[in-house]
């Protein structure tokens, strides 16, 4: 800002001159409505984050660049992407893009809480809008989400629906209430249950005052209310509404707890309370949020109904060099977390955290996608001999297009096919088997 003089004479007010305002900022990849494929990178990107940024331990010597949404389990793998993209030119499905957008914020705002242990809403409800099914109940479909109503069903047996390049399959309109579920879903606002336990599954209301076996029975909002004492054959509850309950306040159940809050021992001897495990010193169940750490110590062992092991909350955990945390864990994966391994711990030696191995580094030859928490090599890794034709098995960073491969998760772009090469995902491309 500045003060310019106005010239009308000494007793004129001065002209004031204020700067522009900045601009706005330029869109980010995963602003505005995504495509599938800027949906897939932006949601696997931020799920990928989550596994650094949750408190699961030092990462160490792990290369982000090895890691791929399909192998962390948030599903948007490259041949997905690819079977998706044929069924849309092929006018079977249509993508949401702003449902997609939606998506990719709600995984990117997820607490830690959410994503490892649970909650009580539907945190990632727009991630059901992606996809909009155009295929009506009767015409050919290739997969269950091309369907506006119900299941994609072979005509002859029920799981051969060929593919989305050549569909075979039709789709079914969902049960009804009261109709059999036994070999198709429910209509939305239903749920498949089987109360008499005779393998006869029918769909059944989840509104509230409906019977219920578990909260899953129970529609979104509510959940299963039981009789004490418990009585009759089989134990039936009703569906009740949430009454929300606030961190710190008396709890029942988890699934009442507000803002990923879980019911947890006050730890006085008190009543149960609703805690979000956000602060250090917050009791807690595998993870914390805020970039905290869960560490569960041996000498007392704290029960919490259907949820596990009680720990607390901190930022103190072990890096590489560092002792071995002594009789505790971080969440479930050992004494020095997700990413190293505790080396050398004895009655009388906490033992050092170090680096599970590394490219290069001999493994036993256990071919898994994803080790890490005491695996051989590092998350993002595989072990294998088979793949570089090496004399002995070794850590293995994923192969670039034309390399050998047994599985998909050997190889860069998520793909692994029949010939047993490495390549760019292409639709219904038959993966390798041996």
């Amino acid at each position: 800002m500045s003060v310019v003089a106005s010239g009308c004479g000494d007793n004129a007010p001065p002209i004031i001159e204020t700067d522009p305002p900045p601009p706005p900022p330029e869109p980010g990849p995963c602003d505005g409505e995504l495509t599938l494929e800027q949906f897939a990178d932006c949601f696997n990107g931020a799920y990928i984050d989550k596994i650094f940024n949750c408190g699961l331990g030092d990462p160490g010597a792990v290369d982000e660049d090895n890691l791929t949404g399909a192998w962390l389990g948030s599903g948007y793998d490259d041949q997905s992407v690819a079977d998706i993209l044929a069924s849309i030119a092929a006018g079977r499905v249509a993508i949401d893009g702003a449902a997609a957008q939606a998506c990719y914020a709600q995984m990117a705002e997820l607490d830690c809480v959410y994503l490892f242990v649970g909650g009580n809403q539907d945190v990632l409800s727009e991630c059901d809008n992606v996809l909009v099914p155009q295929v009506a109940s009767g015409d050919t479909c290739g997969a269950d989400f091309e369907c506006d109503d119900g299941d994609c069903l072979g005509l002859k047996d029920w799981w051969d629906i060929g593919t989305v390049c050549e569909p075979t399959g039709e789709c079914v309109g969902a049960s009804a209430i009261g109709e059999s579920c036994n070999d198709n879903y429910c209509t939305d606002g239903s749920h498949c249950e089987d109360f008499d336990n005779n393998d006869n599954y029918t769909c059944e209301s989840g509104d509230a005052g409906a019977d219920c076996e578990s909260n899953d029975s129970c529609d979104s909002g509510l959940y299963c209310v039981f009789p004490a004492p418990l009585t009759g054959n089989p134990v039936l509850g009703t569906c009740t509404a949430k009454e929300l309950v606030a961190d710190g306040d008396p709890c029942s159940d988890t699934t009442i707890c507000d803002d990923g809050g879980l019911c947890l021992p006050a730890g006085d001897g008190g009543a149960d309370i609703c805690v979000n495990s956000d602060e250090a010193g917050d009791p807690c169940i595998v993870t914390c949020n805020n970039g905290l750490s869960c560490v569960t110590t041996f000498v007392n062992l704290q029960l919490t109904s259907g949820i596990g092991q009680l720990g607390e909350c901190t930022s103190e955990i072990p890096g590489v060099g560092d002792d071995c945390l002594e009789n505790a864990n971080i969440g479930y994966w050992g004494a020095c977390g997700l990413f190293l391994q505790c080396e050398g711990q004895t009655k009388g030696d906490p033992g050092t955290c170090r680096n599970i191995g590394t490219v290069g580094a001999p493994c036993g030859g256990f071919d898994f996608a994803v080790t890490g928490g005491g695996g051989e090599c590092t998350i993002g890794l595989f072990c294998s001999d088979e793949v570089v034709g090496a004399p002995q098995p070794t850590c293995i960073a994923p192969q670039a297009e034309g390399s050998f491969c047994t599985d998909s998760y050997q190889c860069a772009d998520g793909v692994c096919n029949s010939s047993g090469l490495c390549v760019t995902a292409v639709a219904c491309e038959p993966e390798f088997n041996d």
